[in-house]
């Protein structure tokens, strides 16, 4: 009499290969959502950095704002993530009115702290 059909072991390793693939397919995924946080986290750091350089672009180096030297640190707040963004403002000691602001933006997701840094320099009468 032929007998059809899985043997009880041959169910199991078939049961472990399958877990193996659906854990190595969660794991992936779970990067991937990792990976895709950072990289929004990043781009609102970039774009808060961006909103205050646009703002001291439009001011005259006259003001407080623009007077050389470290500036207080704003908070920009981005989907419950607090975003410090603070500059320095250096008078390279060029012929014509320049100044060179060093920004940085730093956050700090899941006890990790993150920072980047933007630096421009613009003329009072070419601002680049």
């Amino acid at each position: 009499m032929k007998k059809e059909g899985f043997t009880l072991i041959e169910l199991v390793v078939a049961i472990l290969v399958f877990a193996l693939g659906i854990m190595g397919i969660m794991k992936m995924h779970s990067a991937t959502i990792q990976s895709n946080n950072y990289s929004m986290q990043l781009t609102e750091a970039v774009n808060a950095g961006e909103t205050q350089l646009e703002i001291l672009r439009g001011l005259d180096f006259a003001t407080n704002t623009m007077s050389v030297g470290a500036h207080n640190t704003t908070t920009a707040w981005s989907r419950n993530i607090p975003y410090q963004v603070s500059y320095t403002v250096t008078n390279p000691g060029t012929s014509n009115p320049t100044r060179n602001v060093a920004l940085s933006v730093t956050w700090q997701e899941k006890n990790l702290n993150h920072r980047i840094d933007m630096n421009v320099r613009w003329d009072e009468f070419n601002p680049q």
